[in-house]
């Protein structure tokens, strides 16, 4: 259908369990992911971070394949995702709390504020309300 977005939700392709590196180019089989991004209507929702990880919380060795997603794709075209919302399912599976993944989003991987900003709600608002309800907007502010 022309003109209707996509989110794919392929984060992290490969194993970037040790980060990014350049140099090693460790990050090749995350290039067909990131291809994605030359298609203006396909957007990217990052989730599942903490089994992709070598690192205990709050996954550190994560942080450039983020910064490939939001550098490729654009602040306004990458998204939360929590895998599954639901905190008894969640804490039974092992996974970080929903505030958890919040403060990673926030402290962890470097992002501007801006780009916080539109990961963690204004991307989904454009999505899925596109003429604006506020309804992500007064929820991201509760996050904050």
């Amino acid at each position: 259908m022309p003109g209707a977005m996509t989110v794919a939700d392929p984060y992290p392709a490969g194993d970037l369990s040790q980060g990014v590196d350049f140099a090693k180019d460790n990050w090749a089989a995350y290039r067909p992911v990131l291809d994605l991004a030359r298609h203006p209507n396909i957007m990217m929702k990052i989730s599942d971070v903490h089994n992709r990880s070598a690192m205990g919380f709050p996954h550190h060795d994560m942080k450039g394949c983020v910064q490939l997603a939001v550098g490729c794709f654009g602040k306004e075209r990458v998204m939360f995702g929590t895998g599954y919302p639901d905190t008894d399912h969640r804490l039974a599976a092992g996974w970080p709390t929903l505030a958890d993944e919040l403060k990673i989003a926030r402290e962890a991987w470097d992002l501007s504020d801006e780009e916080v900003e539109w990961y963690l709600g204004k991307s989904a608002e454009k999505l899925f309300f596109p003429k604006g309800s506020g309804a992500i907007k007064s929820l991201h502010r509760s996050l904050l």
